[in-house]
């Protein structure tokens, strides 16, 4: 294995990366993030411009199973690691915290008891069968703020107002909790729903499935639809500071649906703008744009800043065509924002780079291209590092197309000013087809049953640069989009039925 011990090398030397400037690259002021600490992923895909990129583990050229435990209630979210502790967070809305080295529970809480589809289906203009996950729980990743030791979470819960005849006692809410390697305290726990929810905003047929975002003491939760898109669901963001009070909210300015449901949830710079994508909205051809089918740039307070659609946004919506399958990234080092979701109107997967602060209204991107060959629908969230290869460094971003998991290299043009992407390989082997991750040297991704079949699942590892599977190993059966996460020196896997734990 030394070839993949000598890409290890290859991806560690990223950490010298010379100044945005230098390379080529737009300036980046204010936007930095911490580097990430040995045992630390919290938050999805390691920091809040979702570029899943664990720049401090070790080498996993090797790979075997350390423990496998079994926990209640699926798990959709990526597995978080702080310390001593992996944590995560079921649809039978409990979070645990396994002891890393072990899989020992250390201590776990709940927010309440899950929703079932039964009772969901028998809220008004809903139906039998709406939505795929039952019992409805937790679904998003939560976040964990290593200043206070506390973790935020938002899920679905069922309250005992069975009668009521609109939303069957139904609710959504944000708890905070403070703990240690060995106990657990919950400081608050309150609804999210807007203060109009019981009007416009139709609790049953919304669903939490984003990631949560924790940026300058604000914590965010995006909301979209049930599979099946029933219901006059609406996209919304919702926010509490860490304390728990001063809520804010914001509705996309559609009459309804355009739900915000990609797995990583809401990209966000330094400075708090937060930058999140939409799936159909309401408005067809010949109607006026709605922001369904779009990337949204909001503001700390979620006013909108700026916006980008694609030129058959119209069709999209008609055709339940989401841009917003997938979630926007922050490429490395750079004012630019990568968005690429379902194959549009013409069957083609095409992806848009983006200038943060002018996201280039209707059909303006900086540059779109394709990128899934055949096609397909792109889940869940992308990945991207920067690469010494040859002695210059490069932007790599890996996508996961339906086929396998794909490599762009980002160009920038002329001092930055012209970007475009070229496609680099597809995995040579296997159907590593769920949201990438780079850590201990390869680009790691899960074959994941987008059907939800319950069918068998796999770890794939990749070179960066070649797409050369050098691990594969079997898993147990994940959940839709299912993100792999490493941190402690391991590598550790959520699924429909707890945890596993690999180790070199």
């Amino acid at each position: 294995m030394v070839g993949a011990l000598a890409l290890v090398a290859v991806v560690l030397a990223a950490l010298g990366q010379p100044s945005a400037a230098a390379a080529g690259r737009p300036a980046r002021a204010e936007h930095t993030r911490a580097a990430a600490l040995l045992g630390q992923l919290l938050t999805y895909d390691y920091n809040t411009a979702r570029d899943g990129f664990d720049s401090a583990d070790p080498s996993f050229a090797h790979l075997r199973l350390a423990w496998s435990r079994s926990l209640s209630g699926g798990i959709y979210g990526q597995p978080l690691i702080y310390g001593k502790l992996v944590i995560v967070a079921t649809e039978d809305d409990e979070i645990y915290a396994l002891i890393a080295s072990t899989g020992r529970v250390a201590w776990r809480f709940s927010i309440g008891s899950p929703a079932s589809t039964a009772t969901i289906d028998t809220a008004p203009t809903l139906y039998n069968g709406c939505g795929d996950i039952d019992p409805l729980g937790i679904t998003g990743t939560p976040v964990i703020d290593p200043s206070t030791n506390e973790i935020f979470v938002a899920g679905e819960v069922q309250t005992g107002n069975l009668s009521h005849p609109t939303w069957r006692g139904i609710q959504h809410v944000m708890a905070a909790a403070k703990f240690t390697d060995t106990s657990v305290k919950v400081l608050w726990n309150h609804q999210i729903d807007p203060p109009h929810a019981f009007k416009t905003y139709y609790i049953p047929a919304e669903q939490q499935r984003p990631s949560l975002t924790l940026v300058n003491g604000r914590v965010y939760a995006e909301f979209g639809g049930l599979d099946g898109d029933c219901g006059n669901y609406q996209g919304y963001v919702l926010s509490f500071n860490v304390l728990g009070k001063a809520y804010e909210w914001f509705k996309v300015p559609t009459q309804y649906q355009a739900g915000i449901w990609g797995t990583g949830g809401a990209a966000a710079d330094a400075k708090g703008e937060l930058f999140v994508a939409t799936g159909n909205g309401n408005a067809g051809p010949g109607s006026p744009f709605d922001y369904g089918d779009a990337v949204i740039g909001l503001s700390p307070n979620l006013k909108i800043d700026s916006y980008f659609a694609p030129n058959d946004w119209a069709q999209r919506n008609a055709e339940d065509l989401d841009l917003g399958s997938g979630s926007p990234i922050i490429l490395p080092d750079s004012d630019l924002v990568f968005e690429i979701g379902k194959a549009g109107a013409n069957g083609v997967s095409t992806g848009f780079v983006l200038d943060e602060s002018k996201l280039g209204g209707i059909n303006h991107p900086l540059f779109s291209g394709t990128v899934c060959p055949g096609g397909g629908y792109v889940f869940g969230a992308n990945a991207s590092v920067l690469l010494t290869v040859s002695g210059k460094k490069r932007d790599y971003l890996y996508v996961p197309c339906p086929s396998g998991t794909v490599a762009l290299e980002v160009n920038y043009g002329s001092h930055g000013l012209h970007p475009t992407f070229s496609v680099k390989w597809q995995a040579s082997s296997g159907d590593p087809n769920g949201p990438p991750i780079i850590a201990g040297g390869l680009v790691w991704s899960l074959a994941t049953d987008a059907d939800g079949g319950g069918g068998p699942s796999d770890l794939y590892g990749m070179s960066p640069t070649t797409g050369k599977v050098l691990v594969a190993m079997p898993v147990n059966p994940v959940e839709h989009f299912a993100t792999p996460g490493a941190g402690d020196g391991m590598m550790f896997v959520s699924s429909q039925s707890g945890v596993q734990a690999f180790k070199p």
